[in-house]
């Protein structure tokens, strides 16, 4: 049984110094990739222009939708049932490849 490759799963990123990218249309078993600006790989988001705004602004985002999740729900749980949510759920996704973007902010 043969598999055919998912050319629309598959999207094209310029990254280059400057504002000077010259436009290619890139082909792929016959069919033209599309081009984006940002996209998200292995949990980051990626910018054409290498900035970690976008991904820091979805993660925040992220973490401060799942910490008024626990909020709500363990409203009447006991302190450490809540510290260990916050710790799985909310924390684990704002420290997730820190390593990556935090320099950007020194």
């Amino acid at each position: 049984m043969g598999h055919e490759f998912q050319y629309k799963k598959c999207q094209i990123m310029s990254i280059a110094s400057g504002n000077h990218i010259l436009p290619y249309l890139h082909n792929l078993c016959g069919h033209v990739l599309s081009s984006v600006q940002l996209a998200k790989y292995l949990g980051i988001t990626l910018t054409d222009g290498l900035s970690w705004s976008s991904h820091v602004h979805l993660i925040h985002s992220h973490a401060n939708s799942t910490l008024g999740f626990l909020r709500r729900n363990l409203r009447c749980c006991p302190a450490k049932l809540k510290e260990t949510a916050y710790i799985m759920l909310a924390r684990s996704t704002l420290e997730y490849a820190v390593s990556i973007w935090d320099p950007h902010l020194a």
